[in-house]
């Protein structure tokens, strides 16, 4: 890379996205760890698949376990190795504690309101960080956006009991917003309060000596950082375009705006990103992508986190909720760039699903206005006004994001399809034809209550001048 960089500076990024083809992925690769705990007697045994685990290493955990009960004492243990797959949020973080943490050292909380869910796959990337920070080791990791690398970190943090600080890095960073993030977070630190400072997607601004200075040899413009400051690091990952069709290619470079910049000239890469320095390369480590098990188990607890209030009459909503925003995910992935979607846009839903109740509340409410008592009539959600406000924040986090008028009935016929399932009344609609009254397919009723809700919003909208529709 150091010798085709030299001779075409241009095509340097290109010749990185090559030499990481080759990386391990973190899809393919078979986590196993055995080391020693802080009490120096205890070993601690991670892996994602029992299968994984090598038969003397579970014939030596049975030796060392001892039945509670006398009269099984002499016979050999089952099974003798955690399933992390079975245990719950809490019950890996209390292990992670215990794996992790020095002795007489307490787990730290969460914050409040806090919906993050620890998977099995998390909690081995959690041990794996944990170790590297422990150890002085550089923390660079590779994934898409949004794909919970930020979030993973400020919670391992929070249960390490540390102040986490992130800096956002773009392309317009400069290097003296740098520096002076990373000595601010170095002058709050101390050996009573740990500080760890997390530079975000490092690769898209023009300062990668001085980042490669912060993380690889703890110094900011020569300047020694104290030991109680951890720096960690993430990175877009070096990954090339699918091959277009010519028709396609034509549509692309028509809708592309003329930019002569060097980081626009990487076309065949997916992000805008820098050369990656090879100082890095040792310490540069796959993300991964989300699974979909912990894909639907992040979607169920940001629903029931945010409408854990709803009244008995809507108790069904949050699982139907659930259930058409992770088939909305999958759909959008199947038809859309992978780096266009992350859990930002789940999060985003259920905050507008939220907002959109209130608002349909709220204007059933200015609606049944008494005027000779001068004062507004309450209403109560009720499931309709819920269906109307789930099918506006499906509307806005998806449904508009799809190109082609086929992509966007597919997925009104998905919907409709899990509204059927889960046995959700839709509203009776209809039309006379030569053969009398013929009631609308389901597909053709969810579009109707979203247009019947979205033009009264549109008709609002004051357009300025000069503005393109």
């Amino acid at each position: 890379v150091r010798q085709r960089s030299q001779h075409d500076p241009v095509d340097a990024t290109a010749h990185c996205a090559e030499a990481l083809q080759g990386m391990s992925r973190w899809s393919d690769t078979k986590p196993f760890l055995l080391f020693n705990r802080f009490d120096r007697q205890t070993l601690s045994l991670v892996y994602r698949e029992e299968k994984d685990v090598a038969q003397a290493v579970v014939e030596l955990f049975q030796s060392q376990q001892t039945p509670q009960n006398p009269l099984d004492r002499g016979t050999r243990p089952r099974n003798s190795l955690p399933n992390y797959s079975r245990m719950s949020t809490q019950e890996l973080e209390e292990r992670l504690g215990r794996m992790v943490l020095p002795l007489g050292s307490r787990l730290g909380k969460a914050a409040e309101g806090s919906s993050y869910v620890v998977s099995p796959d998390n909690f081995v990337k959690m041990v794996w960080i944990a170790l590297r920070v422990e150890s002085k080791v550089p923390v660079v990791i590779m994934g898409e956006t949004g794909c919970g690398k930020t979030s993973l970190i400020r919670h391992l943090a929070r249960l390490l009991s540390v102040d986490f600080r992130c800096l956002n890095i773009h392309a317009g960073t400069s290097s003296g917003e740098i520096v002076q993030f990373v000595r601010g977070c170095a002058q709050e630190s101390s050996d009573e309060k740990p500080v760890w400072a997390f530079l975000d997607e490092v690769n898209t601004c023009e300062h990668m000596g001085l980042i490669t200075e912060v993380l690889c040899h703890h110094r900011a413009l020569g300047e020694v950082l104290p030991d109680s400051l951890t720096l960690l690091a993430a990175c877009n990952p070096y990954r090339k375009k699918p091959q277009l069709s010519g028709h396609e290619q034509a549509a692309q470079q028509a809708l592309t705006l003329s930019d002569s910049s060097q980081r626009r000239s990487h076309s065949e890469l997916v992000y805008s990103v820098q050369e990656l320095p090879e100082a890095l390369y040792d310490y540069l480590y796959d993300f991964g992508f989300l699974g979909q098990p912990e894909e639907e188990s992040y979607v169920r607890s940001m629903v029931s986190q945010k409408f854990q209030t709803l009244p008995q009459h809507l108790a069904n909503w949050p699982g139907c909720l659930t259930e058409m925003i992770v088939a909305s995910q999958r759909f959008t992935a199947q038809n859309q760039p992978a780096c266009l979607l992350s859990l930002r846009d789940v999060k985003r839903c259920v905050e507008l699903v939220y907002w959109f109740k209130d608002h349909l509340k709220y204007r059933t409410e200015a609606r049944r206005w008494d005027g000779a008592r001068g004062a507004a009539a309450t209403s109560d959600v009720n499931s309709e006004m819920f269906l109307r406000a789930v099918l506006n924040g499906l509307a806005v986090s998806y449904h508009c994001r799809l190109p082609t008028r086929k992509l966007r009935f597919d997925y009104r016929r998905l919907i409709a399809e899990i509204l059927a399932e889960r046995r959700v009344q839709l509203p009776q609609k209809g039309g006379w034809t030569r053969n009398g009254w013929t009631p609308w397919e389901p597909e053709s009723v969810v579009n109707w209550l979203l247009k019947n809700e979205t033009m009264p919003r549109l008709e609002t909208i004051d357009v300025q001048d000069a503005t393109s529709l």
